[in-house]
């Protein structure tokens, strides 16, 4: 069964990989601060930005609970959040930080670009588990406490669907989701950087995901399952 120790370890194996430092949110002084300026313009309510929200700086990663605590966060959620958060440390090493704050926090549909392809994780990682799409609608409409407008919304929606076509033809580009099913695959003997996706290991990941996860209910949209051809390897 997944456990706290696992996650733990998942945590710290993930975030090495990427050089990424895991922070306790409520414990940092700039987090209360930017939480307080959220409330202050009634982008969020007050300390919903600490206890709901985890954020990412640069290579720093910010959690509203501690890794492994099950009772804040289901152990499942956990493992694709480490995908997305640390897809956005990505988007800070390939972009910089200056121009990835400034983008993010001036330009809604930037933002939005930005939080789709952290979404991405999320989305492949809810395939490879259960062979379905998630609900890509509910999945955009979860960003409003990101400030977007409508139109971010749509246009991560947009964005969600162009993803879902690539993963339904076999098509996995994320280093962060790989990184998470590598892991996966092999807790004690994490390849993260030359971890190659086929058929045979998505069966085999998904055989100990139930083994892992027997009770958790799934939420899909009704989309047939999706057979790829035994012989394709995901890049």
């Amino acid at each position: 069964m997944l456990n706290a120790t696992m996650i733990q370890q998942m945590w710290k194996d993930l975030a090495q990989a990427h050089h990424a430092r895991l922070l306790l949110k409520s414990r940092s002084l700039l987090m209360r601060l930017a939480g307080a300026f959220l409330a202050a313009l009634r982008i969020q309510k007050p300390g919903e930005f600490i206890q709901h929200y985890a954020t990412t700086i640069g290579r720093r990663i910010y959690l509203p609970f501690e890794p492994g605590d099950a009772k804040a966060c289901p152990l499942w959620h956990q493992v694709v959040l480490c995908a997305h958060e640390l897809r956005h440390v990505e988007q800070f090493q390939r972009e910089g930080f200056i121009r990835f704050a400034t983008k993010y926090l001036l330009f809604p549909s930037a933002r939005a670009r930005y939080e789709a392809d952290a979404l991405q994780c999320n989305v492949e990682l809810f395939w490879l588990r259960t062979g379905q799409l998630p609900n890509l609608e509910n999945m955009a409409h979860s960003l409003t406490g990101y400030a977007f407008t409508k139109k971010a919304q749509a246009l991560v929606f947009s964005l969600l669907q162009q993803s879902a076509q690539r993963i339904l033809k076999g098509q996995f580009q994320d280093f962060a989701s790989r990184s998470a099913l590598a892991w996966l695959a092999s807790p004690g003997d994490f390849p993260a950087s030359d971890f190659k996706l086929t058929f045979e290991m998505i069966s085999r990941i998904r055989m100990q995901i139930e083994c892992l996860l027997p009770s958790s209910p799934m939420h899909a949209t009704e989309v047939p399952k999706t057979r790829v051809p035994e012989d394709q390897t995901f890049l």
